[in-house]
């Protein structure tokens, strides 16, 4: 499950750096042939098999208006998840966001094997609240993409 922040928040610098990285998780599971699902966040948000290269667009194309609803694409991540539990690898899943996210939610859904890249507004450096819900995090800078293959190795590695 890749879960993609698409909401006004998560544009401008923030999606520079996690536009990039779901990028790369799909196209590193699309070569190793893994089944993987892309959920955005934004309104209602959006789940779509991504099966193929042109599936990617979606995750470059997607907005919304609307603010992310995170306890919404949480249980749908933990859902499709169970549905992958036969895989042969743990399905986990990967949040893509700015740090800030969930700060206004206290009622969110544990979610088994969530790792999340937040990104950081300029000028600010903090723990996200989503930090504590996850298995493992990292955070980085707005619009530092120089190695991020490696923060997203130490992410899901």
């Amino acid at each position: 499950m890749l879960v993609l922040d698409v909401s006004p928040p998560a544009l401008g610098p923030i999606e520079a750096v996690t536009r990039l990285a779901a990028h790369m998780v799909a196209t590193s599971l699309l070569s190793a042939q893994l089944p993987q699902v892309l959920i955005t966040l934004g309104g209602r948000g959006t789940v779509a098999i991504v099966n193929q290269r042109t599936d990617l667009i979606e995750l470059w194309t997607r907005r919304s208006p609307e603010l992310a609803d995170p306890k919404r694409g949480l249980t749908q991540a933990i859902g499709m998840a169970r549905t992958l539990q036969d895989s042969p690898v743990q399905p986990v899943i990967p949040l893509l966001s700015h740090a800030w996210l969930g700060a206004d939610q206290d009622d969110l859904p544990e979610a088994p094997n969530l790792r999340a890249l937040f990104v950081q507004y300029p000028g600010y450096d903090i723990t996200p609240p989503l930090a504590e819900r996850c298995e493992r995090w990292e955070s980085v800078p707005a619009g530092e993409t120089e190695g991020l293959e490696w923060v997203l190795g130490r992410l899901l590695g």
